[in-house]
């Protein structure tokens, strides 16, 4: 999604946001930084998705806050709070995708929502919402028993916990299913 645009269309556009800022951001992604130049390379491959880093990344590019709602869990990650935003998008995640949150408006000749003021706690509730019956109707991928391989090292893991200590231990932070 690009200044409200919702699709496929713009995933190459926020792949190269993503790897330019990381080629020259060096305060942040330092020539030290562990794979810097493979996630670079992982993250323009149009099969690849990103994770927190990416999702950070755009917040601050775009100027905008992400929530980023898990289903599983209902958990809320709100990325760009700290720097109170007066923008923010909803993105629900099932375990393997994200997804924004689209408001659509009643009158059909008006454009669709998908950026929201931070400060309506409305739009906060309807998302939650959302999540809730998503999660009832169990609309979520479980991670913890999904086979994962470390695209770095191809080291076979089993679950998102070992391939968080697998990513702790070696720096390794590009991932895929098995």
């Amino acid at each position: 999604m690009i200044n409200g645009v919702v699709g496929l269309s713009c995933s190459k556009a926020m792949r190269e946001i993503i790897a330019g800022v990381v080629m020259n951001d060096p305060v942040n992604f330092s020539e030290s930084f562990r794979g810097k130049n493979a996630l670079c390379h992982w993250i323009m491959k149009p099969d690849s998705w990103g994770g927190a880093i990416e999702i950070s990344i755009l917040s601050q590019y775009f100027n905008v806050e992400i929530v980023v709602v898990d289903i599983q869990s209902c958990r809320m990650d709100r990325f760009g709070r700290d720097t109170f935003y007066k923008e923010r998008i909803f993105v629900i995640y099932d375990g393997i995708h994200f997804d924004p949150v689209i408001l659509e408006p009643p009158d059909p000749s008006q454009s669709i929502q998908t950026v929201f003021p931070t400060n309506d706690a409305a739009v906060l509730g309807q998302a939650m919402k959302i999540v809730s019956e998503a999660k009832a109707s169990r609309q979520y991928t479980n991670t913890t028993n999904v086979s994962i391989r470390c695209l770095v090292c191809q080291k076979l893991l089993s679950g998102q916990t070992e391939a968080q200590a697998h990513g702790k231990a070696t720096g390794h932070i590009i991932f895929g299913e098995v």
